[in-house]
């Protein structure tokens, strides 16, 4: 992006730059109370004021993470609101920084997050390809030093936890997402990397478990990159929905990024398999229904991973050739897609109505 954007993202900074003091300064005493994703908030900008201090790029690092102020509408923080970044200011922020720098920690799971709301399907795409460039220039081998290999395998779990994860939500994509978990040098049949991946990431087992995040990275890349039919059926087999359901009752999977789960991807790779009497049992596992016993069934969590599960259903129906069930499941699929506040997955939705045979 040429000079306009870069002169438009730095006069923001500064004509934002007294709330972020104003909240810098009222933080110790308002993260009192505040729930775990606003205390993170608090706590990020100010780690990047205390790293950053004065310089340009600082700044734009924490106009960044105040977006994510802009995508709880600035709940129970009482200060901020969606209202304070505009729209062209972050998409300017993002194109600009952008991940070729070598900055990718400054992007991750709260860019992503923001460009769904805002239904740039190509942007989040753009990004993630960016970061992946990035992360293909480093090897985990290359890099010297724990903090350097921290920083890029917290970016490697926000490819698979937010972007991956909606990239094949939106179909289309599975060329570029399979180029970027090839660039985090992971292998269908050969789990090496990814338990270097996650020495690496250091992460919290009891909010990410090791076999849930290597199931669905597993998962992404048997729907990515592709590996022989039989192999994949046998790794899928032994995910019963007892076990992809304790998988999906995770911190992570519950709770962290919005799009990373397991229930839609075993779906999807049965769907793939050919074999659709799996993909709709495992599809309709995720989504709130009636059980026999006239007792209510919820869907999962992630509203994002709910409507998933109803679209690939719509696509079932749509193979039997029952149009009215489809168009109902399409229906309930792209308004749950917009009560997750996810715009670039509902217009994926939509449009991928008409295209359930490529699927």
């Amino acid at each position: 992006m040429g000079g306009g954007a870069s002169s438009t993202a730095q006069s923001s900074c500064s004509k934002h730059e007294k709330t972020i003091l104003r909240a810098l300064g009222n933080a110790d005493e308002s993260s009192k109370g505040l729930n775990f994703v606003e205390s993170i908030y608090f706590s990020t900008i100010k780690t990047l004021m205390e790293e950053c201090k004065s310089d340009e790029e600082g700044r734009e690092a924490i106009l960044r993470y105040i977006c994510l102020d802009a995508l709880f509408g600035g709940r129970g923080t009482g200060w901020g609101s969606a209202d304070m970044i505009e729209r062209d200011v972050v998409l300017a922020s993002v194109e600009e920084g952008g991940a070729g720098g070598g900055k990718y920690w400054l992007g991750g799971r709260h860019i992503y997050r923001i460009l769904l709301k805002w239904g740039d399907r190509e942007k989040v795409k753009s990004w993630a390809v960016g970061v992946a460039e990035v992360i293909k220039n480093e090897s985990m081998s290359s890099l010297k030093g724990g903090k350097k290999k921290k920083a890029r395998a917290e970016a490697v779990l926000d490819l698979t936890m937010v972007a991956l994860p909606c990239m094949i939500m939106f179909g289309g994509m599975d060329g570029e997402a399979g180029a970027i978990l090839k660039a985090c040098e992971f292998d269908f049949n050969d789990n090496t990397k990814l338990n270097e991946w996650w020495d690496c990431l250091g992460a919290d087992e009891d909010r990410f478990p090791k076999n849930t995040q290597i199931c669905l990275s597993t998962l992404l890349l048997a729907l990515t990159l592709g590996a022989d039919k039989r192999d994949m059926e046998k790794y899928v087999e032994v995910l019963t929905l007892k076990v992809v359901h304790e998988f999906d009752d995770e911190w992570s999977t519950k709770f962290f990024g919005g799009s990373g789960a397991i229930v839609n991807l075993v779906a999807r790779v049965w769907e793939k398999i050919g074999n659709y009497e799996m993909a709709f049992k495992f599809a309709e596992s995720g989504v709130r229904r009636t059980g026999l016993d006239g007792t209510v069934i919820e869907g999962h969590v992630k509203p994002a991973v709910e409507a998933d599960c109803l679209a690939l259903l719509g696509r079932c129906m749509k193979r039997e050739g029952k149009e009215n069930e489809a168009v109902g499941y399409y229906e309930r699929a792209e308004e749950k897609a917009k009560g997750a506040n996810c715009e670039a997955l509902e217009g994926a939705i939509r449009e991928g109505r008409g295209r359930w045979h490529e699927f």
